[in-house]
């Protein structure tokens, strides 16, 4: 009897079961349950059993399928996975085909592009283009003779000077193209080395030696002997650098009353264009200007507004330095032409009270503000009449006080033959 054929017979054992418990048969009862519970037991057993043996044969029926197909669906080898995987030791002695002899890859089923095998960085990689020129903010001199880009105009380069006088050098640097970065002055001595030197950042496209490189070579220093003064400029032209030696001149340093020295000149009512050779702050800006302009009635005329302006004081101060309206130094500049002072004296390392830096401000401002009242001292005939155009004009004055009358004072204690 089977599972099947004993769950069939349980209604009868129900039947029985209840008609004993009718009857009151205790004994029997116990054992008619108990052989229920057997039964329930065992034809649940059967169930279970059976479902494991169906289970088990359907999997070893997939197991024997996927066997028998096997070789029929064996994947494709991936022949791109294999040039991009690490190369392992081949599983046979039969040595790895080479690139040429590579079965042709079969194109992966999938939608999405293989990828695409490239040749190592460092093969591939091109060289970087050249980067943009930058601006070089601290421009050093190119080589010598680059570029001609450079001229100097008007030079006045003299070949002699007196002993302890200052030198008349003057010219006008100009460029063609581009800008002025550097310009270097220097003295060489008579043994070849550099007795003194000088150096400029314009930064414009022209530069006056007047007041700037001819001021700062102190020439009344130098002892007698042979030298040379050397001006060289650069020019920055499309962020390149070309320097010129714009001037190579060699000159005398003579005694005074030497036949080599330069005479006086005459003026008209008698005064003449002389060096007087003191060391105070008077005789130091006569000698100045008649280097600068070798004419005694133009000197007078300036010395006649730094008297009523200063009284040849470089330091002389209305008030507070920093105040605008305050005059200060030898013009008593104020405002604007004020912070233009400083600022000179800043770019040439000089204090702003120092004596030979505002006559070269003077200068500055006469070749660059001023251009027309300095022709005019050029060609001035009278001291009063300078004295008094150099007043309006410069120091823009309405009042001119006492200013004819200082400049007849200067001729006749500087210019007298």
């Amino acid at each position: 009897m089977n599972g099947i054929g004993f769950a069939k017979s349980i209604p009868f054992f129900c039947y029985f079961m209840y008609n004993t418990t009718a009857m009151k048969k205790w004994p029997v009862l116990i054992i008619s349950s108990i052989l229920a519970a057997a039964a329930v037991i065992w034809l649940l057993t059967s169930i279970v059993s059976g479902f494991d043996s169906s289970k088990a044969q359907s999997i070893d029926e997939s197991t024997a399928l996927a066997d028998l197909l096997a070789p029929a669906i064996a994947p494709t080898p991936n022949v791109v996975n294999e040039v991009e995987a690490t190369p392992s030791p081949a599983p046979s002695p039969t040595p790895a085909p080479t690139p040429s002899s590579m079965p042709e890859a079969t194109p992966a089923p999938s939608p999405s592009p293989s990828p695409k095998v490239t040749a190592s960085p460092e093969v591939t990689q091109s060289t970087p283009a050249p980067a943009e020129p930058v601006p070089n903010s601290n421009p050093v001199p190119a080589a010598s003779g680059g570029g001609n880009y450079l001229s100097i105009e008007n030079p006045t380069l003299p070949t002699v000077v007196t002993i302890n006088s200052p030198l008349n050098l003057s010219g006008i640097i100009r460029t063609s193209s581009g800008t002025i970065t550097h310009v270097h002055g220097e003295i060489i001595d008579p043994d070849g080395s550099v007795a003194q030197f000088c150096d400029f950042a314009p930064y414009k496209d022209n530069f006056s030696l007047a007041g700037t490189v001819n001021a700062s070579l102190h020439f009344y220093n130098l002892a007698v002997g042979k030298y040379t003064y050397r001006v060289t400029a650069t020019a920055q032209v499309n962020y390149e650098n070309y320097e010129q030696v714009l001037v190579d001149q060699p000159f005398e340093i003579v005694a005074a009353g030497s036949s080599k020295s330069e005479e006086p000149r005459g003026g008209a009512g008698g005064y003449v264009s002389k060096l007087s050779g003191g060391t105070d702050n008077q005789s130091i800006i006569w000698d100045y200007f008649i280097q600068k302009f070798d004419n005694p009635y133009a000197v007078a005329g300036i010395m006649a507004n730094i008297q009523a302006e200063s009284s040849f004081n470089p330091g002389a101060n209305q008030g507070d330095y920093t105040g605008d309206a305050h005059g200060f130094g030898l013009c008593q500049w104020t405002w604007e032409r004020k912070d233009n002072l400083k600022s000179f004296a800043d770019a040439r390392g000089a204090e702003v009270n120092d004596l030979y830096m505002q006559l070269d401000f003077i200068m500055y401002e006469l070749d660059n503000s001023f251009p027309s009242l300095k022709t005019y001292l050029q060609n001035a005939t009278d001291g009063s009449s300078a004295a008094i155009q150099f007043c309006k004009v410069y120091e823009v004055s309405a009042s001119t006080g006492k200013r004819g009358t200082f400049a007849e004072t200067y001729l006749n204690k500087f210019a007298l033959p």
